[in-house]
């Protein structure tokens, strides 16, 4: 795999049989409770006409992830009442950049969009806070969506500046920059 190449490109790239496939892969609806039914071509359409909404009215959406040229799945900010929410949905292949990708995804956020946190919804089946707090989140309880309990963390800016070199820095990152946003992670 050609790791030195995560892209992240526009929403409506997903190829759509490989997003149906990954929205209805068990491995994955385990940790989209909110989900619900056969992820069809409707379901499809609606969600990439969702997502590009985003985009028109925020100014930030979703992107379709790339790493080489395979798709490993979808997620960035989302609009959530004012604030941005980090989502991200991989393919069972890529579970394992998470970290990366959702690390490309934050910094993006804190240094493009200027924002002052972003928020992160949790369902009962991700056990991640560990991984959280290196980013610097804070637990901020729990809500209820749709009646599934989700854990509430919070990244503040200030948390993130503190944290950068101990995650964003590290050596050991195969993926050093996203071209399509010319996010450079190691520059001061």
């Amino acid at each position: 795999m050609d790791c030195d190449r995560t892209e992240f490109r526009p929403i409506q790239a997903a190829p759509r049989a490989l997003v149906m496939e990954q929205m209805n892969d068990a491995r994955v609806r385990r940790h989209l409770p909110l989900a619900t039914g056969t992820f069809d071509e409707a379901a499809y359409e609606s969600f990439i006409s969702g997502k590009q909404a985003m985009w028109s009215e925020h100014g930030y959406g979703p992107w379709a992830f790339f790493i080489g040229d395979r798709y490993a799945g979808w997620g960035g900010l989302q609009p959530d009442d004012g604030e941005a929410e980090l989502a991200l949905v991989l393919c069972p292949w890529a579970f394992g950049y998470g970290r990366l990708i959702a690390a490309k995804v934050i910094d993006w956020g804190f240094r493009e969009l200027d924002l002052e946190r972003i928020l992160i919804y949790l369902p009962e089946s991700r056990s991640v806070e560990r991984f959280l707090s290196r980013y610097g989140c804070i637990r901020d309880g729990g809500v209820t969506f749709d009646g599934k309990v989700f854990t509430r963390h919070c990244l503040y800016a200030s948390c993130y500046h503190q944290e950068d070199t101990k995650v964003y820095n590290h050596p050991a990152d195969p993926v050093s920059e996203i071209p399509r946003l010319g996010v450079d992670l190691h520059a001061d």
